[in-house]
């Protein structure tokens, strides 16, 4: 015989037990990381664009005192009869004034690394002049005096107008030596990081014409500051901000745990009290159980709970006497039954039948004592 789809019965599903406070904590938490990767990503954004502005600021401020500081003749003069040395700079009198110069303005600015260039005999073709790196040890990250490099961005804009170089690019923060590093977040790059690389290393700059006595452009000072500097800004704000939103959310999750449970133990106690009904322990007080002083919800479930509880007492008691009842009527009925069937048998028609023939033989007088007197003697 083959089962129809409809004579086929399915098990039911096996239902897991998940607590009424697991899923308010659930729920909060999944709200409020939405809500705090929210806030976080527009805080970070917030104070690393501040941040980011003070430094543009910085820059086209040292730019702009730098130029303002180099003599252009000078300049114009080094440009048209300066020397190189062995080492690739200079050993020119003009070329240490402007050194002097640029160590003044680091020592006011300690990331500003000035340099200065003008314009080359081809198009778009710039040269290098002093560079304030060619006085330390890292010599390898100074130009070359009289160095040729040809631009059609910012340092060429420069010559004419201020030009600001902080890109931004991908590349994300570095957090494998901090604290979150060793939490296992090596990489965070929700806004990208800012600055250029060259042949040079990793910078953003701002550029800046520089003008004779006349008034006319004769080269321009540029002015960078590391990267890492840049780096270090945002990853300062982003450790300082993660860390106080990671505080404050789990302070807020513990904050929903105690309140979670404060708001659940009530329908808890409710329901276990509500299992002794459905055992048959209908003494329960559920009014008494839930201790609230405000009029609630709860409480009047409670009170809904324990008006039930009586009309279901009330019910069994009414249903346990029916059957009682019911009880003694089918006895009776079975007692009227078992003796209709003696009855009914031939047996105790027959044993009637002789009960009947012998009381009526017993009512009649014998014939030999109604024909003799009793006053006769006998023979």
């Amino acid at each position: 015989m083959t089962a129809t789809p409809s004579t086929l019965s399915t098990p039911a599903r096996r239902q897991r037990k998940l607590s009424l406070r697991a899923k308010l904590l659930i729920g909060f938490t999944l709200i409020f990381t939405v809500v705090f990767a929210a806030a976080f990503y527009w805080f970070y954004w917030f104070s690393t664009e501040n941040a980011l502005a003070r430094i543009r600021q910085d820059l086209v401020e040292t730019a702009a005192g730098a130029a303002a500081n180099i003599d252009g003749e000078n300049l114009s003069r080094l440009a048209a009869s300066g020397k190189a040395n062995k080492a690739g700079f200079s050993d020119d009198p003009r070329y240490k004034r402007e050194i002097d110069e640029f160590q003044r303005i680091h020592a006011i600015e300690p990331r500003a690394w000035p340099y200065t260039y003008v314009r080359g005999t081809k198009e778009n073709e710039i040269v290098w002049m002093t560079d304030l790196w060619s006085t330390t040890d890292d010599v390898r990250r100074a130009v070359q005096f009289k160095d040729t490099f040809v631009s059609k961005g910012n340092l060429w804009r420069g010559l004419t107008q201020v030009q600001l170089n902080m890109p931004r690019n991908r590349r994300g923060a570095d957090l494998s030596e901090t604290f979150w590093g060793r939490l296992g977040l090596t990489s965070f790059n929700p806004l990208g990081r800012v600055g250029y690389e060259d042949e040079w290393g990793k910078w953003v700059s701002a550029y800046h014409p520089i003008l004779d006595s006349k008034g006319q452009v004769v080269g321009a000072v540029g002015i960078d500051f590391t990267a890492s500097e840049v780096d270090d800004v945002q990853n300062a704000i982003l450790g300082q901000v993660a860390l106080v939103f990671a505080m404050v959310y789990l302070v807020l999750f513990f904050l929903v745990y105690i309140v979670s449970g404060v708001l659940t133990r009530p329908i808890t106690v409710l329901t276990a009290a509500a299992e002794k009904v459905g055992d048959g322990d209908y003494n329960q007080d559920f009014g008494r159980l839930v201790r609230v002083r405000t009029r609630d919800e709860i409480v009047v479930l409670a009170q809904v709970l324990t008006g039930m509880t009586e009309k279901v007492r009330e019910r069994e008691q009414s249903l346990r006497r029916e059957v009682l009842e019911l009880r003694i009527e089918i006895d009776q009925a079975k007692k009227e039954k078992q003796v209709k069937e003696i009855v009914d048998t031939d047996f105790f028609r027959d044993l009637k039948g002789k009960a009947a023939s012998m009381r009526a033989r017993a009512s009649q007088p014998r014939a030999d004592e109604s024909d003799t007197d009793p006053r006769e003697p006998s023979p």
